[in-house]
């Protein structure tokens, strides 16, 4: 099982502007979901992981803390996420 982490006053804040909290994406990893890479922030790798829940594409932001996943962000993913995510996982 994994490990996740985040800070909960970014949660909440993702939740205002989003819709969601970083809580909610941590169900990503349970279903299909795809991994690429995102861009490097302060010399740290950072990740999307895109994922459909409910019938809708999602994309989350995080980036790995030793054993730990660190969740920065979620949001609904936009139409190129969307094309990304249904050509991994058909292809």
């Amino acid at each position: 099982m994994e490990h996740f982490e985040f800070d909960l006053k970014k949660s909440h804040l993702n939740e205002e502007r989003h819709g969601v909290d970083l809580e909610w994406a941590q169900g990503f990893w349970d279903v299909t979901h795809v991994i690429i890479p995102a861009k490097n922030v302060t010399g740290e790798s950072r990740f999307l992981i895109l994922a459909k829940i409910n019938g809708k594409c999602h994309a989350a932001v995080f980036t790995r803390r030793g054993e730990a996943i660190r969740l920065i962000s979620c949001h609904r993913a936009d139409r190129r996420l969307e094309r990304i995510y249904e050509s991994k996982v058909h292809s």
